[in-house]
C-alpha cells in the first residue's frame, strides 16, 4: 500500500515537473517568437526599437493585434516614428485629461463632459494624423518626378533597376529619399522587386508613388523601354502638380471653412458656460441629448458635404 502510494506520488511530481518544463518551454518558444515578429515588423515599419521595461510585453501584445496592425498603417503613412501601443495610450490619457477638464473646470455634468471628452479625444489624433498624411503625400508627390528623372537617367546609362534606385535613394533628399533606401535595403536582403514596391505604396498612401510603382513594374513583366517610360511619367507628374497646385488655391476656402464649420458653435457654447457656469448642463436632460444628438449630426454631414467639395482629384 506504501510503495503504490510513493510511485503515485513519484508519478505526480514527475508529470508537475514535466508540465512546468513544458510550460517554461512553452513561454520561451512564444517569447522568443514575439521576438522575430517585432525584428520583421521594425524591418518594414519606421525605425522605432522595442522599448525595454516592464510594460513592453503588454505593449507588443497590443501591437500584434487587429487594431495594433491598423494605427501602425496610419502612423507608418503619417511617418510618424512611435509604437501603436504608446499612440493609444496617448489618446487614452488626452481622453482622461479632457474629461477631468470638462468636469471639474468647466463644470459639465455627465454625460456631456465625457461627451465633449470622446469628441476632444477622436478629432485630435485624428485630425493630426490626417495633416501629417496629407503632409507628406505632398511632399512626396512634388519629389515623385524627381525620382522618377533619376531613375530614367539611371537607366540610360546602363545601370540595372536596383542600381538605378539605390542612385536616386542617395540623390533624394527626404522624405522620399529614406524610403527609397528602405525599398533598396530589402532589395539587398533579397526580397523581390514587386513585393519592396508594393510595400512602399501601401506604407505610404500616395497616387504618384503608386502610379511609379505600377510603371516600372508593367515594364519590368511587359518588357519595353522603361528609361522612356519613366522620363515620360516624370513629366506628366509634374503638369499634374502644377494642376493640383492651382486646385489647392481655388479649394483653400471651402477647406478653411469646413475646419472652422464644426468648432465655432462648440467654442462659442464653451466661452458661453465659461460666462455662466452651468450654461450647457441644461444638454445633460434628455430634450437635451436629443438635441446634442440632432446637432452633431448636422454638423457632421455638413462637414462631410463641405470636405467633399473640397477634396477634388487631379
Amino acid at each position: 500500500m506504501a510503495g503504490s502510494t510513493l510511485a503515485a506520488a513519484l508519478a505526480a511530481g514527475a508529470a508537475a515537473g514535466a508540465a512546468a518544463a513544458g510550460g517554461y518551454l512553452l513561454a520561451a518558444a512564444r517569447r522568443e517568437a514575439a521576438g522575430i515578429r517585432r525584428r520583421a515588423l521594425w524591418l518594414v515599419a519606421p525605425a522605432c526599437p522595442p522599448d525595454p521595461g516592464p510594460l513592453s510585453l503588454l505593449a507588443d501584445r497590443f501591437d500584434a493585434g487587429a487594431l495594433g496592425r491598423r494605427l501602425r498603417r496610419e502612423l507608418v503613412r503619417a511617418n510618424l516614428d512611435l509604437r501603436p501601443a504608446w499612440f493609444a495610450l496617448g489618446v487614452v490619457l488626452l481622453l482622461a485629461g479632457a474629461w477631468l477638464f470638462a468636469s471639474r473646470w468647466l463644470g459639465l455634468r455627465s454625460p456631456l463632459d465625457f461627451t465633449l471628452a470622446a469628441l476632444v479625444a477622436w478629432l485630435v489624433p485624428r485630425t493630426g494624423l490626417r495633416v501629417r498624411r496629407q503632409r507628406l503625400a505632398e511632399q512626396l508627390g512634388a519629389q515623385v518626378s524627381e525620382v522618377a528623372g533619376r531613375l530614367a537617367a539611371g537607366l540610360r546609362a546602363g545601370l540595372t533597376v536596383p542600381q538605378a534606385l539605390e542612385r536616386a535613394a542617395a540623390e533624394t533628399p527626404a522624405p522620399a529619399g529614406p524610403l527609397l533606401r528602405r525599398v533598396d535595403g530589402e532589395l539587398k536582403l533579397g526580397r523581390p522587386l514587386a513585393d519592396a514596391l508594393e510595400t512602399l505604396v501601401e506604407r505610404v498612401g500616395s497616387d504618384e508613388v503608386r502610379m511609379l510603382a505600377t510603371a516600372m513594374l508593367l515594364q519590368r513583366e511587359l518588357g519595353g523601354d522603361l528609361a522612356g517610360a519613366l522620363a515620360t511619367l516624370a513629366r506628366a507628374l509634374a503638369e499634374r502638380q502644377v494642376a493640383a497646385r492651382e486646385v489647392a488655391a481655388l479649394t483653400a476656402e471651402v477647406r478653411s471653412v469646413a475646419g472652422l464649420l464644426p468648432l465655432m458653435p462648440l467654442l462659442a457654447g464653451l466661452f458661453l458656460n465659461l460666462i455662466q457656469p452651468g450654461f450647457l448642463n441644461v444638454l445633460a436632460t434628455p430634450a437635451g441629448l436629443v438635441l446634442l444628438a440632432a446637432f452633431l449630426a448636422v454638423q457632421g454631414t455638413a462637414w462631410r458635404i463641405l470636405r467633399a467639395l473640397a477634396e477634388m482629384q487631379v
